[in-house]
């Protein structure tokens, strides 16, 4: 699976009039959860499906 979707969806929040602090997505599988992880989602402590990504590191990658 390509990171392209990912990343316009990243780059679009991030630029938003309306912009949110940082994108919280739930994994469907442990595959899903391994792709998020390898394009540098973080995992909540709390949860083992729930991840975010603060788009602050968006906006400066």
């Amino acid at each position: 699976m390509s990171g392209a979707p990912l990343a316009d969806v990243l780059n679009r929040a991030s630029f938003a009039k309306n912009a949110a602090d940082a994108l919280v997505l739930a994994a469907k599988g442990e595959a899903a959860k391994a792709f998020y992880l390898h394009h540098r989602l973080l995992a909540l402590p709390e949860s083992s499906r729930w991840l975010f990504l603060p788009l602050a590191k968006v906006r400066t990658a």
